[in-house]
């Protein structure tokens, strides 16, 4: 949520985020998050073709916002 907020305090918005399809726990922090699915595609690496999934904010102001003290 550090990077977020940088981001935003930068200007920077929104904001999506790649990870890879079969790395689930990063898929539930993501969706907890309130990222959104936006879409999948193949990437290669090592020579091996490999799903990747992407979530995305439009407004990256509330992820800035989330984890943050009362």
């Amino acid at each position: 949520m550090a990077t977020a907020r940088w981001l935003f305090g930068a200007g920077m918005n929104p904001m999506i985020i790649w990870v890879l399809a079969k790395n689930h726990p990063a898929r539930r922090f993501y969706g907890v998050l309130g990222g959104q699915y936006v879409r999948e595609r193949q990437i290669q690496i090592g020579g091996v073709s490999l799903p990747e999934v992407s979530y995305g904010w439009l407004d990256l102001g509330v992820l800035a916002d989330a984890g943050k003290e009362g």
